[in-house]
């Protein structure tokens, strides 16, 4: 199957979600000060288009695990026995919590065992649009830390299923203490899915006790590709787990309101086209087409929500949050609202991020270690970081924002530079490690961009930015029933 990490992305923009879905350790704060965020586990086919992510911060991952259940939950899961799990799974996401409240999951209870681990696909959330897996692990040997890689979806034909997905990481799970593991795995869906498909997974064990972080199978400092590659092998375990999926389709078949929009907005002289809406189950699909001739490059809207009679609906920040229909036109995902039945909905926005297009490339002199051409004062290049053993060197920008989101006191990271990097001479490379960080400095928002020291590069190096916090505000509201 020809799947591809997110960082790994040759033509398309990467998505960018770090810490997504990451179990949070006992050690965070070390685990903040490294500031790798390595791979993400988010993987695509390259036969779908561009898909694009926004950082969620691993501050804001901890506030979210605090479980709220509504009194509707709590009667379901009391006359439900064994899917409470969901709950702390899916609390981010009002409109899976929604789903699951109005019974829309579909219990599954498939397994197969190799090594003395079982793995078992427990229940199913799951519409046209997006399927979310809920996972078990099984020790029943001597197992310790133990990941899954190698993630397959295949139709009844072995061929396999177009879809984007991203899954959880267990960081220092010991299954010695825990002999069993919960978690998730998010899948967007670009085709229709047959009434069985085949999971396909293979397990990764850490054969010592880890002292770093470990996401994605690497530490901080071992980030070649070849020694990635390397460790991986070493760390496979021999088998391949195999289950069969049965798809109720008639559960969600017809579940879909879509609503045309075709409405004009200008922001800061850029112009947008807000096309439509179509509301899933499990969550909302926004397309949204850019002029071509727009002098800037836009990333994103602000504070983007969708607003009923009855509360808002935020973007999805842990997932998969947009992709690409066309070159000018972009999908963005949002929370449902859609088992709500609301009799009014509107789109909101505070206004976008963008910079003018020749802004977006920049330059950096890895002699000097300076930034030549930053696209305005808020971001510098603050040092440049060397391991002992001299085979990489980390970039660590300082970025300064002064809006905060969602929490109180929570800055929102920003990832603001592609993995994939140029020299002057057009010869394209690619990081094999970023991660952001936040701190009360002036330069709140920290960003730790590795470079291969071994490489021979052309000096200087170009960066392209994906996203920035150069917002210009407006107020819009879209009326869509």
């Amino acid at each position: 199957m020809n799947f591809e990490m997110y960082n790994e992305e040759d033509k398309l923009r990467e998505m960018k979600s770090s810490y997504n879905d990451t179990e949070i350790p006992d050690n965070i704060e070390d685990y903040i000060s490294k500031g790798m965020d390595r791979g993400k586990n988010y993987k695509r086919k390259k036969t779908i288009k561009k898909v694009v992510g926004y950082a969620a911060g691993l501050l804001l991952v901890i506030c979210l695990i605090s479980i709220r259940i509504s009194p509707t939950f709590a009667s379901i899961m009391s006359s439900i026995p064994g899917v409470e799990y969901i709950v702390k799974l899916i609390n981010y996401d009002k409109g899976l919590k929604l789903a699951v409240e109005k019974e829309f999951f579909q219990h599954v209870g498939v397994s197969d065992e190799h090594e003395g681990l079982v793995f078992t696909v427990e229940d199913i959330i799951v519409d046209e649009s997006r399927m979310i897996v809920f996972f078990s692990i099984k020790n029943k040997g001597d197992h310790k830390y133990v990941n899954l890689t190698n993630i397959d979806f295949l139709d009844e034909e072995a061929n396999d299923i177009k879809a984007s997905y991203g899954y959880s990481n267990f960081i220092n799970k010991n299954m010695n203490e825990e002999k069993e593991l919960k978690g998730k795995i998010d899948v967007s869906l670009y085709e229709e899915l047959p009434d069985t498909i085949t999971m396909k997974v293979n397990m990764l064990e850490e054969r010592r006790d880890p002292d770093s972080n470990p996401v994605n199978d690497l530490e901080v400092g071992e980030s070649s590709r070849e020694a990635a590659k390397e460790r991986r092998e070493k760390n496979m375990l021999d088998s391949e787990w195999k289950v069969r999926i049965p798809i109720n389709k008639e559960k969600f078949n017809g579940l879909k309101e879509v609503y045309s929009v075709n409405q004009k907005i200008e922001i800061g002289g850029q112009k947008i086209i807000v096309k439509q809406l179509i509301q899933h189950p499990t969550r909302i699909a926004l397309d949204i087409e850019y002029d071509k001739d727009n002098t800037k490059e836009i990333f994103g809207f602000e504070n983007l929500r969708i607003v009923d009679e009855n509360e808002e609906w935020s973007t999805i920040t842990n997932g998969i949050t947009a992709s690409e229909i066309d070159e000018n036109t972009t999908r963005l995902y949002l929370q449902s609202n859609y088992f709500s039945n609301p009799s009014e909905i509107y789109i909101i926005t505070d206004g976008i991020r963008a910079l003018d297009k020749d802004k977006v490339h920049v330059k950096i002199d890895l002699d000097k270690h300076q930034m030549i051409n930053p696209p305005d004062d808020n971001i510098i290049l603050e040092r440049v970081e060397e391991y002992d053993d001299g085979s990489n060197m980390t970039l660590v920008f300082g970025l300064k924002t002064k809006y905060r989101y969602g929490f109180e006191g929570i800055i929102k990271h920003y990832g603001v530079f592609n993995s994939s990097f140029t020299d002057i001479e057009g010869n394209e490379y690619r990081s094999p490690g970023e991660g952001t960080s936040i701190s009360d400095e002036e330069y709140n928002n920290k960003m730790y961009f590795e470079i291969e020291k071994g490489c021979e590069y052309k000096n200087p190096i170009i960066l392209e930015i994906y996203d920035y916090p150069a917002i210009i505000e407006k107020d819009i509201k879209i009326k869509v029933k």
